[in-house]
């Protein structure tokens, strides 16, 4: 790698000049800026020059609250932001990790419809490798993932998450389709599904934003057509309840219909319109990407979710039409006095 580098270009760059520009980044003034790395703000002025000439730009601009960063500082922020983690990191020695021993808290955000097929699977796995590893798991979307991951309220963020910033890491696990969740007693719906059926029924849908419309309705848009949903929540683990008491169809991530189906007794069904996959993808900051525990936990989270079995595999292990289906009629229940308690 270094051979790719001419260091020629970096003989006359005083390079303690990033941390400055960091500081005024992080600080959004000269004497904040200055306090944090324990110096005069003559001295932080006189650096900030010297930025403005090596690459052309104002980098920052007085605003009545302090300083703003130009587009081209954000975009040098992006950048030099994790290659000084990355060197900061390589002079600190390497430690040592023993899951067995350890001790500490794991902080996961996912959504709740990862939560309830994930998370079994990973405790029992937590208690027999690692017993003195505690697991938190807080909510979150695609929205909301990578501000928690900045703040450092989580380690880990597990889901959706379609954008990062430079400074982080995403890293693709598997693939989602959709599957119908409906109570055949309560709800007959043809086998397979069509789009009649499908659009004569009321709907229950989950919304981040409590809005009514979401992909399905997107899709239907395309098509012409239009479904009435007649509820919307921001919990997955609701659905279930309300359909073992109500008429309706709810259209939801396949993982989550395959476990409800099986532990509520429903019915699940292919969507009668193409609704194209996502990604589930895992999500940290750059900085830990050599941190020994750090690394343990993400190899460990997916170690987990690779071992869950075909019937709550989440997705793309599983190609063709099968990895989208589910069982159409409920599963018949081995006690059916416990069954009929839920």
């Amino acid at each position: 790698m270094i051979n790719t580098i001419d260091l020629d270009d970096l003989r006359d760059v005083d390079l303690n000049l990033i941390p400055v520009f960091l500081a005024l980044l992080a600080e959004r003034s000269t004497i904040r800026a200055a306090e944090r790395l324990g110096v005069g703000q003559p001295a932080i002025s006189a650096s900030l020059a010297r930025l403005r000439a090596i690459y052309g730009d104002p980098l920052f601009v007085r605003v009545p609250r302090g300083m703003e960063p130009t587009a081209r500082a954000l975009q040098l922020g992006a950048a030099l932001h994790p290659a000084l983690v990355t060197i900061r990191q390589s002079l600190v020695p390497a430690e040592s990790f023993d899951p067995s021993t350890a001790k500490f808290t794991l902080r996961i955000g996912m959504p709740d419809n990862h939560e309830h097929f994930v998370v079994p699977k990973l405790l029992a796995r937590l208690q027999r490798e690692a017993p003195n590893v505690r697991l938190a798991v807080r909510p979150t979307s695609g929205a909301t993932a990578g501000q928690l991951l900045d703040s450092e309220d989580i380690d880990l963020a597990c889901g959706r998450i379609d954008k990062i910033g430079a400074w982080q890491r995403r890293e693709e696990l598997f693939q989602i389709q959709y599957l119908c969740l409906y109570d055949n007693r309560l709800t007959p719906l043809p086998d397979p599904l069509t789009l009649d059926a499908f659009l004569s029924e009321p709907h229950l849908l989950v919304s981040p934003k409590g809005d009514f419309a979401g992909v399905v309705d997107d899709q239907l848009s395309r098509m012409g057509k239009q479904r009435r949903v007649i509820f919307v929540t921001t919990n997955f683990s609701t659905l279930p309840v309300v359909l073992k008491q109500v008429r309706g169809v709810a259209t939801l991530p396949a993982p989550s219909a395959r476990k409800f189906a099986a532990d509520y007794g429903l019915s699940t069904a292919e969507p009668p319109v193409t609704l194209s996959p996502y990604h589930t993808a895992l999500a940290w900051l750059a900085k830990h990407d050599e941190n020994p525990a750090h690394r343990w936990a993400r190899e460990f989270l997916k170690a987990t979710l690779a071992t869950l079995t075909e019937a709550d595999h989440p997705g793309g292990a599983m190609p063709g039409p099968r990895a989208r289906g589910g069982p159409r009629k409920p599963p018949k229940p081995r006690h059916p006095g416990r069954s009929a308690k839920r």
